[in-house]
């Protein structure tokens, strides 16, 4: 097995996750937990690299947690940016028994956002998906095997609920 340090020029890559409701969080109904990531191995491609298997480190080392910290991170719906397309925001994160967790707030009081929230609530959308930035990858190869490319530096730019996963092992 070969160990080596790659630099890849990838696009902002998705996962998906779950959602549950906050324990205690202030009795506020529109408060969710989500788990983000659980660095689970996922089948990629690129055209520059070819087939590989990608892992993200879920060592707090290894997250450039700025956005998390300071409370910019925007909940999306669908992948799509902008203020319209904004319902929510994360207000922590944390790292539990090798899994990637945020907390978030959901708006309330427009029709779109009240109609969300409601589906949240109902359990009808169960999953988000984070949109990430890889800046370094650590590269594992085997016999007979695609090579597995672990991020070692990556950084979470957002978190949307989706309606459609991606096959996931979480």
């Amino acid at each position: 097995m070969t160990d080596m340090l790659r630099n890849l020029n990838l696009a902002t890559v998705y996962r998906e996750a779950d959602i549950s409701r906050a324990d205690g969080a202030d009795d506020a109904d529109n408060i969710f937990v989500a788990c983000y990531s659980t660095g689970a191995a996922v089948r990629r491609w690129d055209w520059d690299y070819g087939d590989f298997m990608e892992e993200l480190s879920v060592d707090p080392a290894h997250i450039r947690s700025g956005r998390l910290d300071t409370g910019a991170l925007p909940i999306l719906l669908d992948h799509r940016q902008g203020i319209r397309n904004q319902f929510g925001v994360v207000e922590k994160h944390w790292i539990e028994n090798g899994r990637a967790f945020v907390q978030f707030r959901m708006e309330t009081g427009t029709p779109e956002a009240d109609a969300i929230l409601n589906k949240l609530k109902q359990g009808i959308v169960r999953s988000v998906s984070v949109g990430y930035r890889i800046h370094t990858l650590i590269e594992r190869k085997e016999a007979d095997k695609i090579p597995t490319l672990t991020a070692t530096d990556w950084e979470p730019f957002e978190i949307s609920l989706v309606s459609v996963p991606a096959p996931r092992r979480m």
